[in-house]
């Protein structure tokens, strides 16, 4: 049953995702300081109830996995905090959705038993298919920063890790435990990425100490912890009970719609086409009607 409700996981995360650059937008603080106390509270938040309530996965494929997994976001975020600063987080914006695509595709080559079961409903696939491309169209055309090839260049490996490391923690959810596997997930890597956030740190020193435990970084990063740790889980199971992990993405997409209903909201401007939101929305509520009732 709780499986079986991932479209509802998915908006929601996407509404408590929009929530994540609003605040920290009110008091700007560092990336790297928001990425690595965000991981810190997530491990912190899990810790009681994966000891009390998870049975931890005793295979060590499974935290080999977690570990690859980890390492790819890590990398990602490292790469993103860099680029976005130089080319805009706009550029980012219009670039990330394309690996939906890579998503889409790449899924039936890891489980082609998947491509011959959509087949068996081709209007169905047909109906998927042209409203991933609609999404990715409206997602991609929501901004009117202009993409440059030394943009591209600069976040390439963000648009492989958005649709590798999706695709990744799919199949790892898929040989979790039924129902807390996404609880058993999250902790481990996380406790993953705060491991590799240290040492790049203790290697890189990107910001000095005295910023990272300020005050006022602590006081930013708490609330946005919160909701990326809701996030994070509520995403998960929505990965484990959505048969394919691009529909997942189609409906986190409208995080960004979110996000301007905010701003509208509050009175502020924002340079985004207003029909491309629309249309996100619309592709959202079309692919639920369309798992749930063409069956053909």
């Amino acid at each position: 049953m709780i499986l079986s409700l991932w479209p509802l996981w998915a908006l929601c995360a996407a509404f408590l995702s929009a929530l994540v650059p609003l605040i920290q937008e009110r008091k700007p603080v560092s990336g790297y300081a928001v990425a690595l106390w965000s991981k810190i509270i997530l491990v912190t938040l899990l810790t009681p109830i994966v000891v009390f309530f998870v049975d931890l996965p005793k295979d060590p494929l499974f935290y080999v996995s977690c570990f690859i997994s980890a390492l790819i976001w890590s990398i990602c975020d490292v790469i993103y905090f860099r680029a976005v600063p130089i080319v805009g987080a706009g550029v980012v914006s219009r670039l990330i959705p394309a690996s939906v695509l890579l998503t889409f595709v790449g899924w039936f080559v890891i489980e082609p038993s998947l491509m011959r079961t959509y087949l068996e409903t081709p209007l169905q696939f047909t109906f998927l298919s042209m409203i991933i491309l609609g999404a990715v169209a409206c997602a991609v055309m929501l901004k009117n920063c202009p993409v440059t090839l030394d943009g591209f260049k600069r976040i390439w490996f963000v648009i492989f890790a958005a649709s590798v490391g999706t695709m990744i923690d799919k199949l790892i959810l898929g040989t979790s435990p039924a129902k807390m596997g996404p609880f058993a997930f999250a902790f481990i890597q996380g406790s993953f990425m705060v491991l590799l956030w240290c040492g790049w740190a203790l290697l890189r020193k990107p910001i000095p100490l005295k910023e990272f435990f300020a005050p006022t970084t602590l006081r930013t990063t708490l609330p946005i912890a919160i909701c990326a740790t809701l996030v994070v889980l509520l995403k998960f199971y929505a990965l484990k009970g959505a048969d394919h992990p691009a529909l997942v993405s189609v409906i986190f997409f409208t995080d960004a719609v979110w996000i301007l209903m905010f701003y509208r909201f509050l009175n502020r401007r924002e340079d985004a086409q207003i029909w491309a939101g629309l249309g996100l929305v619309a592709c959202a509520v079309l692919l639920i009607l369309v798992k749930s009732f063409v069956t053909v």
